[in-house]
């Protein structure tokens, strides 16, 4: 993928066709309510110092443009700019190409142009709020009422990031060879305390095209570029995506929006124990039966998801009477009646630290230190923080198994061996199960997914 500045007259047609289509301007705004920019504002406004503006290519000059990506309200002596993108060509939507031209022109912004921050503003019922948390933008704030679409008033959600946070993501081609493209890390800024008019002067926030957009909860099709599975978890929706509730009661779990992204908080209270076979550990977890997690012996797929932290989640720590407290927040569990999930988010360490585990084979394993698990470690734990986590997986309970994993577009695991014990399946599990703390604990999870390849998954 190349970015390049709009050379041509062709170049600036095109694009300005993109702006113009009105499944595009509709999220846009470059001031004085103008949504729609031609050809000669366009070439205007690639010429001025206060705005930064390239297409990209999937490779090389020669080949045509396929979106545009830009900069507007450059301040060289603020150092900020507003962010902005459009995928042009809907071919190649969905895939992956978006993402990274968009983190490419902030390491333009960040080393060329010197810029410290970069923010940028969604709609808040655009879907591409999920895309910003991806590149890792933080949520800052909201302005009410500032932008109509058919003459119906909508809010508008704030978001920035600063240059000391910015991770460049990998080409997306790269990432079946084990590097899965680089999500970006979190992203602050302070400044857009403006008044919606100022805000809207040259401002436009189009990300929706970095998402492959999801329906409203469960999602099953046919076909080699469709999701299998999907759950967006808009208010309500997870009641409708097949999942079984293992709680004390059903209000532990409850609709939420966290950064404007939509999602699903497990709660335990205290005494929530001998639930689904707890014992005395405390859970709150939504479970998938394992015909709808598909993950039957030689299966392959790809998932994603993922899940926050919130301030009343509380660490595992050890203590005199509890020497090896642990949490755990996602699992693949096996289907037998007892052992360590084949695959877990877990919370566990001194001092607590997230951390992957694996188990599988011949023997099922009970998870205890010196037992057949694996574990690998992800790092300290960063609250209200929407982790993305990427899995491909082959489900195996012989040497053929492999998972690998990114959090964060990191790679955290390529393992191989075992994936599930012999003679079981396994199912899926949005978790909050933990040794007791004292506290009500929450965990908050996000747009799950699964898909046979990793570009009908989005990535």
């Amino acid at each position: 993928m190349r970015l390049r500045p709009l050379q041509t007259a062709a170049d600036f047609e095109l694009a300005a066709s993109w702006l113009q289509r009105r499944q595009n301007n509709q999220w846009l705004d470059f001031g004085n309510g103008r949504q729609g920019i031609t050809p000669d504002v366009l070439r205007v406004m690639a010429q001025r110092d206060t705005h930064f503006i390239r297409v990209y290519t999937i490779v090389g000059d020669d080949n045509p443009p396929i979106g545009i990506v830009g900069l507007n309200n450059v301040d060289r002596n603020m150092r900020t700019g507003t962010l902005w993108v459009v995928a042009g060509e809907k071919s190649f939507r969905h895939r992956g190409w978006a993402h990274v031209a968009t983190s490419r022109l902030l390491t333009l912004a960040f080393q060329e142009l010197g810029l410290r921050s970069v923010n940028t503003w969604i709609v808040e019922h655009n879907p591409s709020q999920r895309g910003v948390a991806r590149l890792g933008f933080r949520f800052i704030g909201r302005q009410r009422q500032c932008h109509f679409i058919d003459g119906q008033a909508y809010d508008r959600l704030l978001f920035d990031l600063l240059a000391s946070e910015h991770r460049e993501i990998a080409h997306p081609g790269h990432a079946a060879a084990g590097t899965a493209e680089q999500l970006l890390a979190a992203r602050r800024w302070t400044a857009a305390r403006l008044s919606c008019s100022r805000a809207a002067s040259g401002a436009a926030a189009v990300l929706a095209s970095l998402l492959a957009g999801a329906a409203a909860g469960a999602v099953g099709t046919n076909g080699p570029d469709a999701a299998s599975f999907s759950c967006t978890f808009a208010p309500s929706s997870w009641s409708g995506c097949g999942f079984t509730v293992q709680a004390q009661s059903s209000d532990r779990i409850t609709p939420i929006a966290v950064a404007g992204v939509p999602g699903v908080r497990l709660e335990t209270l205290p005494g929530d124990h001998d639930i689904a076979g707890s014992g005395a550990a405390e859970r709150a977890d939504l479970a998938l039966s394992p015909q709808a997690t598909g993950c039957e012996a030689g299966a392959q797929q790809w998932w994603r998801h993922a899940l926050l932290f919130p301030d009343d989640y509380v660490l595992p720590r050890q203590t005199r009477a509890d020497p090896w407290p642990w949490g755990v927040v996602f699992d693949f569990h096996h289907t037998g009646s007892a052992g360590q999930a084949n695959f877990q988010i877990e919370v566990a360490g001194d001092p607590p630290a997230l951390r992957l585990a694996i188990s599988g084979g011949p023997q099922v394993s009970n998870g205890a230190p010196g037992s057949p698990t694996r574990r690998f470690p992800v790092g300290a734990i960063t609250r209200n923080h929407w982790y993305e986590f990427v899995y491909h997986v082959r489900w195996s309970s012989g040497a053929d198994g492999f998972f690998d994993a990114w959090v964060d577009g990191r790679s955290v695991l390529a393992y191989h061996g075992p994936t599930l014990y012999a003679g079981q399946g396994c199912y899926l599990k949005l978790a909050n199960y933990h040794t007791p703390v004292g506290k009500p604990v929450s965990v908050v999870h996000a747009h799950l997914a699964r898909a046979a390849t990793q570009t009908a998954l989005g990535l």
